[in-house]
């Protein structure tokens, strides 16, 4: 009994491990994304149907909220919102 209970501790602390890891990756890559979005607009005005079109479809990846389906229907939808602070001292 105690050894089950230190592998599913040490796989406790594997998952959240992984999850940190995914979460910082998701940060970079959603900041990453809207630099890129921003840089588009700017670049080009979004001067052409395809482009507007191509920045609404990619604006609920770039927003506070991120919103994604969960199934093709649409019906289940993941929302994440992301809030930054700095956590200085002081």
């Amino acid at each position: 009994l105690r050894l089950q209970c230190l592998n599913t501790a040490a796989d406790l602390v594997k998952q959240a491990s992984v999850l940190e890891q995914t979460i910082g990756k998701l940060y970079t890559t959603w900041k990453r994304l809207g630099n890129l979005s921003d840089r588009l607009y700017v670049d080009t005005g979004a001067s052409t149907p395809q482009l507007r079109s191509l920045l609404n479809c990619i604006e609920s990846l770039t927003g506070e909220i991120i919103e994604v389906p969960l199934d093709e229907t649409g019906e289940q939808i993941i929302r994440l919102k992301v809030i930054t602070e700095n956590m200085t001292s002081g």
